[in-house]
């Protein structure tokens, strides 16, 4: 049975759209690698590399091309082991081992089903060790002021999610991933934090896809995540999520068929499916840091968000006749191949910040 049962909604059959000839992404010929063993949401991705694949996600996107259609400054060998290869993984930065807690407490486990149980503690002065060993506990320091206030988000979370109504079922609807065929090389991929599910929202009970966000203040006006003027914001997690619901190949994703059912794939193709970032913020006082932000649906905004794709692809095509040079960037300080992080690049930096 699929989780939510949509096909009880006010669609009309009638007022469905015709169905549109399939884009170009949509009539490339998958037969050969059409899943021939058990597919699970967890190892979906590796299959399709496995079988030759690069998978575009909006995450290598962003790191090739910007919100202006504008390439970025980046290193081709960190692309390649940590995207395209997937042999390295990303060094966690103490923002990204936060957003990791915070969404395992809330959904389970974060994204590809990696759980954070914990944050690093306060460092233990030698007479509190010497007061733990005789109590006979643990030699473990007290929780910082930063994983208090998450904590205290995370069951803030669970409480608004029953006022809500949104429905939440570890491994069941969180961490999904949604595979699109694009050419016979590519796949457009993403993982989607809750989907699907109900959500009240401006009065109304909607179907919704939720992605989940921590940040140091929700009402913040500066910087990549400047979630109280989210206008200035790049807006390609929405838009990609959006573009992935359509057309679902479930083929390609066996894992859907449970979780979706026909009266949601009405409700997307009439635009009734709702993609909203839920932001809690750690700044005192944290009452007041919890919103919503919606990305609309709109088809000119998935034209942009295939160009950005088709310019991506152009890169990594560029790049793997120039086999991948290291090009010393930003990235050097939290990359894998740092010899700092027993990594073997010879070009990497390490900038003082």
């Amino acid at each position: 049975m699929p989780l939510i049962d949509f096909n009880e909604s006010n669609i009309s059959k009638e007022s469905l759209p015709e169905k549109k000839k399939h884009l170009q992404e949509n009539l490339v010929d998958v037969s050969n690698i059409l899943p021939k063993e058990n597919i699970t949401k967890s190892n979906i991705k590796d299959y399709y590399r496995k079988k030759g694949f690069i998978l575009i996600s909006q995450s290598l996107i962003t790191k090739l091309i910007d919100k202006r259609q504008e390439e970025v400054i980046f290193c081709p060998r960190y692309i390649h082991e940590s995207y395209i290869l997937k042999s390295i993984d990303t060094i966690a930065t103490e923002p990204m081992q936060g957003g990791s807690y915070f969404e395992t407490g809330c959904l389970g486990s974060g994204v590809g089903g990696k759980k954070t149980i914990d944050l690093p503690r306060k460092v233990l002065s030698k007479a509190k060790i010497a007061q733990l060993i005789a109590e006979g506990k643990p030699l473990i320091g007290e929780k910082k002021i930063d994983q208090l206030r998450i904590d205290i988000q995370i069951e803030r979370f669970k409480l608004r999610c029953q006022e809500l109504g949104i429905n939440i079922i570890p491994d069941v609807n969180t961490q999904i991933p949604i595979i699109k065929t694009y050419d016979n090389k590519y796949l457009v991929s993403g993982e989607l934090d809750i989907f699907p599910t109900t959500i009240m929202y401006e009065n109304c009970i909607r179907a919704a896809i939720i992605d989940l966000k921590l940040s140091g203040d929700v009402n913040n006006t500066s910087g990549h995540y400047c979630w109280g003027t989210p206008q200035y914001m790049d807006p390609i997690q929405g838009d990609m999520y959006h573009y992935l619901i359509r057309d679902i190949d479930f083929n390609l994703n066996p894992h859907l068929k449970e979780i979706i059912n026909q009266g949601l794939i009405d409700a997307i193709k009439l635009n009734q499916v709702l993609f909203l970032y839920w932001i809690f913020g750690k700044k005192e006082p944290l009452h007041n840091q919890e919103k919503f932000v919606e990305r609309e649906y709109n088809p000119m905004n998935i034209q942009e968000l295939k160009e950005r794709i088709r310019k991506t692809i152009y890169i990594i095509e560029r790049e793997e006749q120039f086999g991948w040079i290291e090009n010393p960037c930003d990235n050097c300080n939290n990359c894998a191949l740092n010899k700092s992080y027993g990594g073997e690049c010879q070009s990497s930096i390490i900038r003082k910040v």
